[in-house]
């Protein structure tokens, strides 16, 4: 009867050990399981925060003004997208005739670095029949905005900017000018670049009191 006793006591000592072996591994996995849901739910939070930081952007500038440009680029050539907006005022007038340039440099990691200019695009002529604004072609780590200033006789300008990736920093490149008469005989083009107008930054450069 003491050999049955022992077997009975060496049996219930067996079961509770594996019953605290597979207790300890279900815990393991439930820590693992709740880890991994973790780090998922923060990886979408943190993707989240980058995707929005451009629309928080764009809703805090459409307050007062309208996005009237959004284009895809790569200005620091890494193969990154980057992007270029432009906003012009909603209430164009003498006091706000500006609109304002964004350059959005991006990285790896979804942030980016900002660049803006409200000195290039002048939204606001009332005494001219001048079609402003047109358009931002783009090539490598060039952008030109592309504008109309004048109708008779019909002038446009280019503006020129590049993107220096070893400064990190957007320089004016060259500013042209194309005019256009009836007689094409006048028709004129001219061309400035740094030699006439020196280094500006794009952020500081004003439209108004750069000289050539």
């Amino acid at each position: 009867m003491m050999k049955n006793f022992l077997i009975l006591v060496l049996f219930i000592s067996v079961s509770c050990s594996k019953d605290k072996k597979n207790e300890e591994h279900h815990e393991t996995q439930n820590n693992s399981t709740n880890q991994s849901i973790n780090n998922h739910g923060k990886e979408v939070e943190d993707k989240h925060t980058q995707l929005s930081k451009l629309d928080q952007l764009i809703q805090s500038k459409s307050v007062t003004d309208s996005l009237i440009l959004k284009k895809d680029c790569d200005l620091n050539m890494d193969t990154i997208k980057d992007k270029i907006l432009v906003f012009t005022p909603r209430k164009a007038n003498t006091e706000n005739r500006f609109s304002t340039i964004y350059i959005l440099i991006y990285k790896k990691s979804g942030e980016f670095t900002e660049y803006s200019n409200s000195k290039i695009i002048n939204s606001y002529n009332p005494n001219s029949y001048a079609e402003g604004f047109h358009d931002i072609a783009i090539k490598n780590n060039y952008f030109t905005v592309e504008e109309n200033i004048s109708s008779q006789p019909i002038q446009n300008k280019y503006t020129t900017f590049i993107f220096d990736k070893k400064n990190n920093a957007i320089y004016l490149h060259k500013l042209g000018f194309s005019t256009i008469y009836p007689d094409a005989n006048q028709d004129k083009d001219v061309v400035y670049s740094t030699k006439d107008f020196g280094i500006n930054t794009f952020e500081n450069y004003n439209s108004e009191t750069i000289k050539y």
